[in-house]
């Protein structure tokens, strides 16, 4: 396994990949800027960023059914309409850049959040990554999918998808105990499958995340999606 200091390197190896999974790595470091370049050199040590919130949209597992009217549910369907619909348009539009500022917003967001609920009392290792939140770019990755990057080429194909369990980091009291695989045929511009099955993820820095999540809950973390 490549070191921190090793991982910075275009030249590095690292044994836990692939000769060609590293040299993908490697290639698309040498395109790299900015916070791309960290994240690719954190994979290519093997610091993977950790999930710390889900956002579902349209929720059809049948152990949800009693949320469906809950005002909680509804906003948090609302949200995931928005954050989908804003982040598809700029990818189908190129606005790549525009993306990238959301993303420094939300980080910015859960940075401030963090600090504010920190009791004043907290160990002083905590406090002393508390304080090195704003040097750390990125913090947070936000994952949201979208089957169509582009407003020409939808078509149909099949898709198998595997539903998210709404355990892990927050565990849910609802959450389904046995995973569900379903199979469909849809259109690249299915708002609506994506809406079901595309959940937008939120993953942390692996050397801050248990901070965040320790300081935050998942209501939390998703409000600084605003």
């Amino acid at each position: 396994m490549a070191t921190e200091h090793e991982g910075a390197s275009d030249l590095v190896i690292c044994s836990d990949l692939g000769c060609t999974d590293d040299a993908l790595l490697a290639l698309l470091l040498r395109f790299a800027k900015g916070p791309e370049k960290e994240v690719l050199n954190s994979l290519r040590s093997r610091q993977l960023y950790r999930r710390i919130a889900v956002l579902t949209g349209s929720d059809t597992l049948e152990t949800f059914k009693r949320r469906e009217k809950d005002t909680e549910r509804e906003e948090e369907e609302q949200q995931h309409r928005d954050i989908y619909r804003q982040f598809k348009t700029y990818r189908q539009d190129g606005l790549l850049d525009k993306i990238e500022e959301l993303r420094e917003k939300w980080e910015d967001n859960i940075v401030q959040s963090v600090r504010n609920k920190l009791p004043a009392n907290a160990p002083t290792s905590a406090q002393s990554l508390a304080d090195q939140l704003d040097s750390v770019h990125p913090l947070i990755l936000v994952d949201v999918p979208v089957k169509n990057t582009k407003r020409t080429g939808a078509g149909s194909s099949g898709v198998r998808f595997l539903t998210e369990d709404s355990s892990g980091v927050h565990p849910d009291q609802n959450a389904t105990p046995t995973p569900n695989f379903e199979t469909a045929r849809v259109s690249l511009d299915d708002e609506d499958f994506d809406r079901k099955v595309g959940k937008i993820r939120v993953f942390a820095h692996p050397q801050y995340r248990d901070l965040i999540v320790a300081t935050l809950n998942r209501q939390e973390i998703l409000s600084a999606l605003r």
